[in-house]
């Protein structure tokens, strides 16, 4: 049995906290404000994790208890309405913030590497690697790491930053008026801290949760099957959804308004409605996230715009002119593959490339009559130059991408030369005057016009006798040169009449094609 001294502390605690809680929905449509609360708790430091800011995130609205805030796609923030506390003060150069919420005197940021960020009441140091934050209630915040450990800090008078011993992993943890809740990763709620009007009694055999919510007095569960339920004070039925309510995605309570999104993109509110914070307004469609303040409602449509209702004795409802949540990151694209060196005609490869938004990007043949694109595959129909185009349109978050383009040479598929002529390094020796038979081949039949221009030549060279290793006895009588193609044998034979005057000397043999390469032999000339 408690003594009286026990009993009257649990007075005095009860009444406090309902009259901190009366005192936050009083300000909230009167228009005052209290002081500074005390500071909060340091916490043991948890690690930060080794990861990169992501390019944007998923935009997201905020109310808190007479202002509001909202996270941009970009990871900045922006807030209006009350700033007596500083609550309104985003701090300068915020950036990187994943997901945000308001409470009813300040605001706190979760980043991409975890930290939190909270004004005007600093955060703990040593948070990180946090994966959920609520900080709601005017007292107590709470976050929930990687591994599904919660933590809380700030006021513990009714042990509502006490976590249960042996508490499962959870996935969310949110802060009430004196008192906390946890989502498990099994589906179950478990609540602890003030329980003055229920809101820690958790109604039997809850099961199936997705996500939840905790006001002043009240807490809600949104179930795997698309219903609410809700318990605690119920002073304004705020825990008795309307008959039929299905289909919900997200269930929000602050004050004692509860607020419903469902799967269709509209919203129902119940409870209190003294400025309206219930009703609303006509024709509110495409809502993709809800959020209820103190006082006042917020909703964030799929066009990055927001719609807030209710009181707005602060300005917490008039949303800056043209804000929209989501905006357009810059992306780049790259090719991720190489084509062959050399591309030779008849051959394909296999084209690739990525934007550094992940959005797929699209790939187009630049240069049809060298080469055709199919799908991924591109097929080297033509000597010259190939040129590939890969684009990305960009989307509601991400601006399009600048065309990025590949370009590369197709070559004849020259595989050297034929007998009787020796490719370098070797030295071809050969009679002076004779008509030598350069004999190659191209990968096919592509016409006789696949020389350059002034080509083949020939030039004198240094002669280097240490290279001399066969003699070349001319087959073809020197009368002439020509060029022919031999379907048989799929090679070209181009007929060098040599000079009797180049008698003693060593020359460069050139064949330069017409797809610019160029290709040599060496003769000396007796």
């Amino acid at each position: 049995m408690s003594s009286s001294r026990e009993r009257s502390q649990s007075r005095r605690t009860a009444v406090a906290r309902s009259a901190a809680a009366l005192v936050v929905a009083f300000l909230a449509l009167s228009g005052c404000e209290p002081g500074p609360a005390a500071p909060r708790f340091d916490v043991p430091t948890r690690l930060h994790g080794d990861v990169a800011a992501p390019q944007t995130v998923t935009p997201m609205v905020s109310a808190g208890g007479s202002h509001t805030c909202a996270l941009k796609s970009d990871g900045t923030v922006v807030c209006w309405g009350s700033n007596v506390q500083g609550q309104s003060a985003v701090p300068s150069g915020l950036t990187g913030v994943t997901q945000l919420s308001a409470g009813s005197f300040q605001t706190c940021a979760l980043r991409f590497d975890g930290s939190v960020l909270c004004w005007f009441d600093p955060a703990p140091s040593g948070l990180a690697n946090e994966t959920f934050l609520n900080a709601t209630d005017y007292t107590h915040d709470c976050v929930v790491n990687a591994g599904g450990v919660p933590f809380c800090w700030g006021d513990n008078s009714s042990g509502e930053t006490t976590i249960p011993a042996g508490l499962q992993p959870v996935t969310e943890a949110v802060t009430g008026g004196g008192f906390t809740c946890a989502l498990t990763v099994q589906g179950t709620v478990v609540c602890w801290g003030y329980d003055g009007n229920g809101q820690t009694d958790v109604p039997s055999g809850l099961s199936g949760v997705t996500q939840i919510s905790a006001g002043q007095y009240d807490a809600c569960a949104r179930k795997t099957d698309g219903t609410v339920v809700c318990w605690g004070l119920n002073l304004y039925s705020e825990d008795t959804p309307p008959s039929g309510l299905s289909g919900v995605t997200q269930v929000s309570i602050f004050g004692l308004t509860t607020c419903a999104l469902k799967s269709d993109g509209t919203v129902a509110c119940w409870g209190f409605d003294f400025d309206g914070e219930a009703n609303v307004p006509a024709g509110l469609t495409n809502v993709v996230q809800i959020s209820a303040g103190a006082a006042h409602v917020c909703a964030l449509k799929s066009d990055g715009t927001i719609v807030c209702w209710g009181a707005d004795n602060f300005g917490q409802i008039d949303v800056p002119a043209g804000l929209n949540l989501i905006v357009q990151a810059a992306q780049t694209i790259s090719f991720t593959s190489s084509p062959p060196n050399p591309a030779t005609l008849g051959g394909s490869y296999s084209v690739s490339a990525v934007s550094t938004s992940g959005l797929p990007v699209t790939l187009s043949g630049l240069t049809p009559g060298t080469c055709s694109l199919s799908g991924s595959t591109v097929t080297f129909i033509a000597v010259g130059t190939c040129t590939i185009a890969a684009d990305q349109a960009g989307n509601a978050s991400f601006l399009p991408a600048p065309e990025a383009t590949q370009s590369f040479g197709v070559l004849y598929a020259f595989a050297g030369f034929y007998a009787p002529v020796d490719n370098p390094d070797t030295v071809n020796v050969v009679q002076a005057g004779s008509a030598i038979p350069v004999k190659f081949s191209l990968g096919g039949d592509h016409g006789l016009l696949i020389f350059a221009t002034n080509s083949p030549a020939s030039g004198q060279v240094t002669c280097d006798a240490s290279s001399i290793v066969s003699d070349l006895t001319a087959t073809v009588t020197a009368g002439g040169s020509s060029l022919q193609y031999d379907a048989g044998t799929g090679t070209y034979t181009y007929v060098w009449k040599t000079d009797k005057a180049w008698s003693g000397t060593c020359r460069a043999f050139v064949v330069t094609l017409a797809d610019g390469s160029a290709h040599h032999a060496f003769f000396q000339l007796r």
